[in-house]
């Protein structure tokens, strides 16, 4: 049960609330089967407090509009917010969910990879027990303002409008094909 949420995510929210952050905190559906005593135990600890909130509603919209950060291990939702609302995402990435054992032999990095590099933040595993969450938030707001002109380019360059898809996909698989 190695993953963020057991291992830094008690921790980092109670940083965060320290430093009169307000946590939205929403768990992957996953966690709920898996991880309920750590759920219960997030839940109890900060149920009273007023910059808290424990988000279990089906829908992640309303949380998403609200935030100004995210805040996440190598989750989906990553791009989707970042893509979609313009805004900084924080990773604790030393966590890696590999679900392909044979992923090193293709010889590619992965899109998650690319994005998370180019736009996001990752937190350093050797610095993650001593977080200074104003500087984490300062210096991943600061990287993401830097390459958000960058943003739109990436995003026309790898991914197309549906009612461009086709021809997009023609012209690559020629290009490959000669």
């Amino acid at each position: 049960k190695k993953n963020f949420l057991n291992n830094d995510c008690f921790e980092l929210i109670k940083s965060l609330i320290k430093n009169n952050y307000k946590v939205i905190f929403r768990p992957h559906s996953e966690h709920y089967k898996r991880n309920k005593e750590t759920l219960k135990k997030i839940r109890n600890e900060y149920k009273n407090n007023k910059n808290f909130i424990f988000d279990d509603s089906p829908e992640n919209i309303n949380a998403m509009n609200k935030s100004k950060i995210l805040i996440t291990d190598i989750s989906g939702i990553s791009i989707e917010y970042m893509f979609s609302y313009r805004r900084p995402v924080i990773y604790f990435d030393h966590y890696q969910k590999i679900h392909n054992q044979e992923f090193s032999e293709i010889k590619i990095k992965a899109m998650e990879d690319q994005i998370k590099d180019l736009f996001g933040y990752s937190v350093d595993q050797e610095n993650k027990d001593n977080l200074n969450v104003e500087k984490l938030i300062f210096e991943a707001e600061k990287k993401f303002e830097q390459n958000l002109v960058d943003l739109d380019e990436f995003i026309g360059r790898n991914f197309v409008k549906f009612e461009n898809s086709l021809d997009k996909h023609v012209q690559f698989l020629t290009e490959k094909i000669n």
